[in-house]
């Protein structure tokens, strides 16, 4: 079970295991823009809970993943290609991806393989624009 977190500010995204998240209200800072806000599970303040059929917990094989953008349709991608394109920005969290072996093009955020790359391409840009 995971707990998405949206920034009330510029609408960026993230997921915390919904049992490592305190209850209550938790202040914390969006890694996108900066901006300081205020989240509470239990009401669902500046987050939601995702139901276990959004969240792709499944282990996926590394090749074989499916980009719904143009110029990438038709390519197998592995997990390192998929970092590529997080790192330029062309795969963000809202492109739908098809992990190995599955039917249907899912929105990338919901895969647990791809969110340490997002997370590690918002710190790389926070560091970027706060020079």
């Amino acid at each position: 079970m995971f707990l998405e977190i949206k920034c009330p500010s510029c609408g960026n995204q993230s997921q915390s295991p919904f049992d490592r998240v305190p209850g209550g209200k938790l202040k914390t800072t969006c890694n996108g823009c900066g901006h300081q806000f205020v989240l509470n599970k239990e009401r669902n303040l500046n987050c939601q809970k995702l139901e276990e059929k959004e969240t792709t917990g499944k282990v996926y094989g590394e090749d074989g993943w499916q980009v719904d953008l143009p110029g990438c349709q038709g390519i197998g991608y592995d997990l390192v290609g998929l970092n590529g394109l997080i790192n330029t920005g062309m795969l963000t969290r809202e492109v739908r991806v098809q992990p190995p072996a599955e039917n249907e093009y899912i929105a990338a955020r919901h895969f647990i393989q791809l969110k340490a790359f997002f997370e590690k391409y918002a710190q790389k840009e926070a560091r970027r624009a706060g020079r």
